[in-house]
């Protein structure tokens, strides 16, 4: 098996999201609400946490709660949307082991690309993280007008990349989005296991062909 190239998904793949949602609550609460009892900033910043849904709750939907909650916040939803977008970004850090296998790809020369769903606001993600100096190209799935599981956005990073697609590896965090997609193109897909998450029962039967607690550990492929 040759590996000639790498796709892969940006959130909770590159960096772990819940960890950075995590950060970006202590300090927007510090900043914001620091009057808050350690009982109501508990409560204040599970809200957040369970109305982000890790990057998939509807943001306005999480702050018009979060001021219905504490209405002493001047500011207006969209502007605490404006906040979290750009606050979000300071909490931002690759993986360890996701600088290591980047670090080594590019010493090995095996080019990368990098498809995630989501708006523009997903480039800035990746100039944070320095990701957006080493990808070849990066997809975006309200730029190309689909996104994962949908095979036209995978076609097109596979033409982009330059190779087909049993040699190339997607990996990624989500089982159906990321792997299904990717392993529904043909492709090699790496899952990583964040903790406390296991495979759906429904996907018994579209196993990754790699399962990683860390990216590092695909190093050995390649």
């Amino acid at each position: 098996m040759t590996i000639k190239g790498v796709l892969f998904d940006l959130d909770d793949t590159l960096y772990d999201r819940r960890l950075a949602f995590r950060a970006w609550a202590d300090r927007f609460l510090n900043a914001h609400l620091n009057e808050l009892g350690p009982h109501e900033r508990a409560e204040t910043a599970g809200l957040l946490v369970e109305l982000d849904d890790n990057g998939y709750g509807a943001k306005d939907a999480l702050f018009g709660a979060l001021k219905a909650r504490h209405p002493e916040l001047s500011y207006a939803v969209d502007e605490l949307i404006d906040h979290f977008y750009r606050g979000f970004l300071v909490d931002l850090t690759l993986d360890p082991g996701a600088k290591s296998l980047l670090d080594h790809l590019r010493e090995k020369n095996i080019p990368f690309d990098v498809i995630t769903n989501g708006l523009s606001n997903q480039r800035p993600k990746l100039a944070a993280l320095g990701v957006d100096q080493w990808a070849s190209c990066v997809f975006v799935s309200s730029e190309f007008g689909c996104k994962k599981p949908d095979p036209k956005i995978f076609y097109a990073a596979l033409a982009e990349l330059g190779f087909g697609a049993a040699e190339t590896l997607f990996v990624g965090d989500h089982p159906k989005l990321d792997i299904a997609g990717a392993k529904g193109v043909g492709m090699l897909t790496a899952w990583i296991k964040r903790p406390g998450v296991e495979w759906p029962a429904d996907l018994a039967d579209l196993q990754p062909n790699f399962t990683v607690s860390s990216l590092d550990d695909l190093i050995p492929l390649f």
